[in-house]
């Protein structure tokens, strides 16, 4: 004979949930929602709560309840959502062009890498990695040593050459890795430093050493 305000922590989230619930009962014939129980001892539980009249032509002779414990599921996303935040913050702050790719064409790209190509972030998901190059050569002969050497040790690291989209061209270090070690076909992550500064000190370094 108890009301299900028992099940609540506070009169605010008994509400919230009525809010959420009955409005669907109304609407749909049945409700589906996520709230917050407490035990006896003061536990606070994350639920998922499941309702449907006991007779559909008449909903004032009540409802049967259904009512899954989902606090290790709500643990786990929250888990995910932290490490998300996480892993994108260091993407946005890295200086490295990051990004992920399958079958050559781009699936994840940082702001950094758009920066260095000169070209918006949500251009280049779904592109093929072509867009990074100068020309078909570059592109295929990068690509063969790239994943040569993939094959061979599982990672690959190697120089090239990129051009954003004014034309600018940019000497480049690549590395890469599978996503998944035992399934190539998943797609790889990838790291690219431009190296352009570096290699006109050396190509000025050479040049002195030859006069």
């Amino acid at each position: 004979g108890q009301s299900t305000r028992i099940f609540y922590p506070s009169q605010e989230v008994f509400l919230a949930a009525g809010n959420v619930g009955y409005p669907q009962l109304a609407e749909h014939g049945y409700a589906s929602l996520e709230s917050v129980f407490q035990s006896k001892d003061g536990a606070l539980k994350d639920v998922h709560i499941c309702m449907a009249p006991v007779n559909e032509k008449d909903q004032r002779q009540g409802y049967s309840i259904t009512v899954m414990d989902i606090t290790e599921r709500k643990k786990y996303e929250q888990e995910l959502l932290r490490r998300q935040a996480e892993m994108d913050s260091i993407l946005r702050a890295s200086s490295v062009g990051i990004g992920m790719l399958k079958d050559r064409r781009i699936i994840h790209a940082n702001e950094e890498l758009s920066r260095m190509l000169d070209r918006p972030v949500e251009a280049l998901i779904g592109e093929s990695t072509r867009i990074f190059y100068p020309d078909e050569e570059t592109f295929l002969t990068t690509g063969e040593e790239a994943y040569r050497q993939l094959g061979a040790q599982g990672k690959a690291s190697l120089e090239s050459v990129f051009m954003s989209r004014d034309g600018t061209l940019k000497d480049v270090y690549i590395t890469m890795a599978p996503l998944n070690e035992q399934d190539q076909s998943q797609g790889f992550s990838f790291a690219i430093m431009d190296i352009s500064e570096r290699k006109k000190t050396e190509d000025e370094l050479r040049r002195k050493e030859g006069q």
